[in-house]
């Protein structure tokens, strides 16, 4: 067991080292963006930013919606060696995206005037608003494209190259900051400026991959039979963007509430919050995207203990970076507000309170968001995870609404109170789920399985450790008691895989694949977990045709025996979010 934590441990670090990192790029701009307005144009324009941040955001998600529920399909049909619907569901992806994007940007443009007056009730903020937001539209246009090509380029095995565009692109906003607002003081529009050239920048890196036919994706024309594809592309963004669109919503509408009852100095105090909000939101989606991938692979195994160990370490590790944010935002509030500008003796006094709330709501929200995507959505309790994420951002609105009634300055009461219900409530659930079926862990809703035998092996990707793994597992047949043509296909298939990796080496930022094999009721399961670009090179069809055709006199009945025996009893491929797992399973 010791040794299977070790290389969870390292798998796990390297997956969370590069979602992490590709999340953080995009809102490290915008955080950046909140200092240099803050500091530099005072209180009024970072409410203005503070309150188009959630807009902003929401159409972004909305993007993200298309694109990510898209490049998992669009895998899953390139695994099936089906190019055609794989085209389609990038074309599907492409079209919804930039539609939904270029409808929201008419409509903020066309009454401008109109939307401003309703979400920027601060007059004071009201002209920095429309500046921000009339240059900002561009961007939008821009969203769509590289929302897309970030996931599908991503997808097709290349997330380092995806990475290092993000991270330029960013770089060069922050460097378009100084120059637009120090140097050439063009205020927020400057920032915005900024922005829609980093988008375009960004835009311009992807473009060439697909020109040059480094892809397999194309656009294609589309039928009205391609509909269902649309349903599922979006069925399946949204379920991995629920807590996304929950923050912003609920982002918006506190923007609002707060606004009505504390005014430009609570709006200020609120704004810092969404700031670091948006810097630190890169660690919860790392979380939800490797533990996804992590999750995944360990499901096609059955490692159910590995499973629970994994959860278990994402929720710690999830405590440690929020419950950290907590403690700097209540010991040393001054210095945090401080950061984004605000200097008034005044606002600074009354921080500390509604950063202790904030940050208490947003360790709350961080676990909620980790556990019901991991634990529930993944084990199939999908709506108990719609559930509990919308509910929470009822829950801390009604509150923040019923509490202001009473008195403005216990709105902020809120956002703990909600998060705990909430976050109490999922926890319930799982241990109830346990008590009504005793065959699932407590809390993760895996099933709990016996004690059997496991190993597990990483191997380079030119297999030099390939003939000492298969003398452990002469030995792991033995002690399972399995015959000589389990070994055999096992061999066969490991092969197979490791000339295929020869031949088409994996541009990944690990260097690495794991193979682990289980012990089950009637035989014995190998999977194996790999980076890159979808494929099923283990035991297609096309290669057990091969396997048959060239290893024996099929005429004879033994010689069939023997050879089908060598061919796995089942066959099942996963891609998500850039881990190939393939599981076969023997029986004795």
């Amino acid at each position: 067991m010791e040794q299977n934590r070790r290389i969870l441990n390292y798998t796990l670090a390297i997956t969370l080292f590069s979602t992490v990192l590709t999340s953080a790029a995009p809102l490290v701009a915008t955080f950046v963006d909140g200092l240099f307005v803050g500091n530099m144009l005072g209180g009024e324009a970072f409410n203005a930013i503070n309150v188009i941040l959630p807009i902003s955001n929401f159409i972004a998600v909305l993007t993200l919606i298309c694109s990510m529920g898209g490049s998992v399909l669009a895998a899953k049909a390139v695994a099936a060696r089906d190019e055609e619907k794989a085209r389609k569901i990038f074309t599907i992806s492409g079209i919804s995206a930039f539609g939904v994007a270029a409808l929201s940007t008419a409509l903020m443009y066309l009454f401008m005037d109109s939307f401003a007056s309703f979400v920027c009730s601060d007059e004071a903020s009201l002209p920095y608003f429309k500046d921000y937001l009339g240059v900002l539209l561009v961007y939008f246009l821009f969203l769509p494209l590289n929302s897309v090509l970030n996931n599908f380029i991503s997808q097709e095995g290349f997330p380092g190259f995806t990475t290092k565009v993000v991270i330029a692109a960013n770089v060069l906003n922050i460097l378009m900051d100084v120059l637009f607002m120090c140097v050439f003081h063009m205020g927020v529009k400057g920032a915005a400026l900024a922005t829609v050239i980093s988008g375009a920048v960004n835009s311009a890196a992807y473009i060439p991959f697909f020109l040059k036919g480094k892809s397999r994706y194309r656009l294609v024309r589309l039928h009205s039979g391609d509909i269902p594809l649309l349903k599922n592309t979006i069925i399946q963004g949204v379920a991995f963007n629920v807590f996304y669109l929950m923050v912003n919503a609920l982002v918006f509408f506190a923007n609002r509430l707060i606004m009505g009852a504390l005014g430009s100095a609570g709006m200020q105090i609120f704004g810092v919050c969404i700031q670091l909000q948006s810097l630190t939101f890169c660690i919860a989606v790392g979380e939800v995207l490797g533990g996804i991938a992590q999750v995944t692979r360990l499901q096609g195994a059955a490692m159910n203990k590995s499973i629970a160990y994994v959860i278990r370490r994402l929720i710690q590790f999830t405590v440690v970076c929020y419950g950290l944010l907590l403690v700097v935002m209540t010991a040393f509030p001054a210095a945090v507000a401080s950061m984004f500008g605000i200097s008034s003796p005044e606002v600074l006094g009354m921080c500390r309170f509604p950063f202790f709330c904030f940050s208490a709501y947003y360790l709350c929200f961080a676990i909620l968001a980790v556990y019901t995507t991991i634990s529930f959505q993944l084990m199939g309790h999908v709506s108990a995870k719609f559930f509990f994420i919308f509910g929470l951002g009822f829950a801390v609105y009604f509150l923040m609404l019923l509490l202001s009634k009473v008195s403005a300055g216990l709105l902020w009461w809120g956002f703990p109170l909600g998060g705990l219900i909430m976050l109490s409530s999922a926890v319930v659930y799982g241990y109830s789920k346990h008590r009504e079926y005793p065959g699932l862990t407590l809390f993760t809703l895996v099933d709990r399985m016996p004690d059997e035998v496991v190993m597990e092996r990483t191997l380079s990707y030119d297999c030099k450790e390939l003939p000492e793994m298969m003398k452990d597992l002469k030995l792991f047949t033995a002690i399972c008691e399995l015959p000589e043509s389990v070994y055999n296909g096992i061999e066969l298939c490991c092969n197979e895989y490791c000339d295929y990796l020869r031949e088409f080496p994996v541009p990944f930022i690990a260097r690495s694949f794991n193979i682990f094999f289980r012990e089950i009721a009637d035989g014995i399961s190998m999977v194996i977990e790999s980076a890159g670009s979808p494929h099923t090179i283990i035991m297609d069809e096309e290669t057990r045709k091969r396997v048959l055709e060239n290893k024996g006199d099929l005429s004879q009945p033994e010689i069939r025996q023997l050879m089908l025996a060598t061919i796995p009893d089942s066959i099942e491929y996963r891609y998500m979010f850039g881990l190939n797992v393939t599981t076969m399973t023997w029986k004795k």
